[in-house]
């Protein structure tokens, strides 16, 4: 969808995904069936009662503060996506939007000649070295970046053996997306493989994803840099500032989208996957983004695990860590090789 430039294209595509989804509910709403089948054998009273006590975490505490960001960050939000959503179709304006919509823009379209899939590797790669880090890990690290049919587009980290044997795999296509999403998964791929040989297997593979969520988003951050852009980019400055708007941008909606997609799936866990929920999801995440959302998606858009707390509390974490980098090596602490040896 958000590599489709024709936008009825991209709603025939969505709207036709969402009536599949629609029609065969079955398969997800299963999963969540299983997951309350499983808190009651354990002897819990509700699968969020079990979450609660499996990650030591409050997801209603988490819901209440997410409503608190809702609410602070609504107004910058509207006015960034007006001009973003002006960007790919002047005419467009956010009530007559949909999800779509918000995926093409991540892509950032109107500025693809500034981030070409070739030059995403190289360019990372600097970074890596300007903070003290080995691209490969001392080769505990195995990046895939060949070209095969099949391969998905964007990269992901394999953890085969933790630390010794991450995989990372790409197929950079460009785009300010495919940058967010190599960096995202190289500060996976860094951490895994800096995790202690001689920790019990419960401390390398399991644990709390917060954290290493969280030092993902401290990579993916740099984008919200528009320095770190004039510096690997070579991007003058309007253009590195438009690039860091533009990143925070599309950070922000997935926070907010996250927001609300947490307080939805609370809602789901305690009524159960019935057709009603379809209307509180839509309802949800179009208040939240500004951009309408198909229906169908009411069972599918469901994290397993209830993971958007992970993510959230990865998100708090990060700014904290960020805050206290900046502090400690100055703000482009991306480019002191102290930086990474701390990390």
């Amino acid at each position: 969808l958000s590599r489709e430039p024709m936008r009825e294209l991209r709603g025939k595509l969505e709207h036709g995904l969402g009536e599949l989804l629609w029609e065969n509910q079955g398969p997800y709403a299963r999963r969540c069936e299983a997951a309350a089948k499983t808190a009651d054998a354990l002897g819990y009273p509700s699968y969020l009662a079990l979450r609660d006590a499996v990650t030591r975490t409050s997801a209603g505490e988490l819901a209440k503060s997410c409503e608190a960001v809702l609410a602070r960050t609504e107004d910058a939000y509207r006015d960034m996506l007006s001009y973003v959503l002006k960007k790919i179709d002047p005419a467009l304006k956010p009530q007559a939007a949909r999800r779509h919509d918000l995926q093409r823009a991540a892509v950032v379209p109107w500025m693809a000649e500034h981030f070409r899939g070739e030059d995403a590797l190289p360019a990372i790669t600097r970074c890596l070295l300007d903070m003290g880090f080995t691209p490969n890990a001392e080769g505990r690290i195995l990046l895939d970046a060949e070209e095969r049919p099949g391969k998905t587009a964007r990269a992901f980290v394999a953890d085969l053996k933790v630390p010794d044997d991450v995989r990372l795999v790409v197929r950079p296509g460009g785009g300010l997306d495919d940058y967010f999403a190599l960096l995202h998964e190289y500060g996976h791929a860094q951490q895994l493989a800096h995790v202690s040989r001689n920790a019990p297997v419960e401390v390398r593979r399991l644990g709390d994803l917060s954290v290493t969520e969280g030092y993902a988003s401290l990579f993916d951050h740099l984008l919200l840099d528009e320095a770190w852009h004039r510096r690997y980019l070579k991007l003058s400055q309007p253009v590195a500032r438009e690039a860091a708007r533009i990143s925070a941008f599309n950070n922000l909606w997935l926070l907010r989208r996250y927001a609300a997609k947490l307080a939805y799936e609370i809602s789901l866990y305690e009524h159960g996957p019935v057709r009603s929920m379809a209307e509180e999801y839509e309802e949800r995440l179009s208040r939240a983004t500004f951009v309408g959302m198909h229906r169908g998606f009411f069972l599918f858009d469901v994290d397993a695990q209830l993971q958007a707390t992970r993510y959230l509390r990865a998100w708090a974490f990060e700014a904290r860590l960020h805050a206290w980098m900046c502090e400690r090596y100055n703000e482009d602490f991306w480019r002191n090789p102290a930086a990474g040896s701390h990390l």
